[in-house]
């Protein structure tokens, strides 16, 4: 610093005296241009140096709470937008799975409680329209009961005089009574169907050992030598089921192995801790994955088999059946490659 000043040139720095910070000057002083002086001079910086700190630290301690004070609106603000969108959705979700009952709150936003308005307002309207299609529905097979009794009546009357009749007309009475038992199905399956659309039907629960009941099935089903294989460990598991409707599952699906699967399937049977799964697997074509979410809705039938007889309400009402007596019918593959239709039914211990 010293020879700096000394060659002209002005110098100032900081450096410390023993530990005082100072802030050392020295300027060069040129006097008739004969000789050279320089001054020197120091500034004692201590409490200067005390203050930048505390400003330092003061600031930095106010970008953490402000960083941290920042985040916690952003997510205060983030779950305050995000909530009642997440409410349509889990709302539209279970929409999605048929319960048309659902109502999200409204939020005090003015443009989500829009949305919330429109979303429950929706949800009402569809539900008025399910419930009008589905008192229409009812009464049209109501209705249709009593003149396809006559026609029912008329054909029994044309069958105990066929002999009579010349063999053409045979044949048509035959092909009559045929179609009048098809449209009889089809009518009760549609009355069946409403009944539960009305929340009418009360199922007649019992804790039955399931194998048993499996086994007297494919017992009256002798013709077809079902296969039963029993994979349970305990070999005799109560659940709790409505007899009946059962049976009409374990005829659906036999049938319905039968004529889409040209198949005698084969069933299978075990549990989980809570439940008793039993599967009826064939050896067919299977079911499409993007068709497995529709092939349970009213009048669908697989792509392949529009040719083939049937109204496609059957595994509507098996899975109608599964859901009141608390279970469930799903459809996957099989290990043969075709179809696997589960039905799952809770143990009787378990049932509540």
């Amino acid at each position: 610093m010293v020879d700096l000043v000394a060659s002209g040139i002005p110098v100032r720095t900081q450096i410390l005296l023993g530990t005082t910070p100072v802030i050392a000057v020295g300027i060069p002083i040129a006097i008739n241009d004969s000789s050279n002086f320089v001054f020197f001079g120091t500034i004692e910086i201590t409490e200067l140096q005390r203050t930048l700190n505390l400003l330092q630290n003061i600031f930095i301690v106010g970008l953490i709470f402000s960083t941290i004070g920042g985040a916690f609106i952003g997510l205060w603000l983030s779950r305050r937008v995000s909530e009642p969108l997440k409410q349509v959705s889990n709302a539209a979700e279970r929409i999605a799975l048929g319960d048309f009952s659902i109502k999200i709150n409204i939020p005090t936003e003015p443009d989500l409680s829009i949305i919330a308005k429109s979303f429950n307002f929706m949800t009402k309207s569809l539900q008025m329209r399910i419930a009008r299609e589905a008192r229409f529905g009812a009464v049209v097979s109501h209705e249709l009961r009593s003149p396809l009794t006559a026609i029912r009546g008329a054909t029994d009357l044309l069958e105990g005089m066929q002999s009579e009749l010349p063999p053409r007309a045979a044949l048509s009475v035959n092909i009559l009574r045929a179609r009048v038992i098809s449209f009889e199905k089809i009518l009760n399956d549609l009355i069946e169907i409403s009944r539960y659309e009305s929340g009418t039907v009360h199922p007649n629960l019992e804790s039955l050992p399931i194998q048993k009941m499996l086994e007297a099935l494919c017992k009256r089903r002798s013709e077809l030598h079902l296969a039963f294989i029993d994979q349970t460990e305990s070999g005799s598991s109560f659940v709790q089921v409505d007899a009946k409707r059962f049976q009409q599952i374990f005829e659906n699906l036999v049938s319905n192995a039968r004529a889409y699967a040209e198949d005698i399937p084969i069933i299978r049977i075990e549990e989980s801790t809570n439940e008793v799964l039993i599967h009826f697997d064939d050896s067919g074509i299977g079911v499409p994955e993007d068709a497995q979410a529709t092939i349970f809705d009213p009048f669908v039938r697989g792509a392949h088999h529009s040719a083939k007889p049937g109204s496609g309400l059957g595994l509507t009402i098996s899975t109608e059946h599964a859901h009141i007596m608390g279970g469930n019918l799903t459809v996957s593959t099989s290990p043969e490659g075709g179809a696997r239709f589960t039905v799952s039914l809770k143990k009787a211990e378990d049932f509540t």
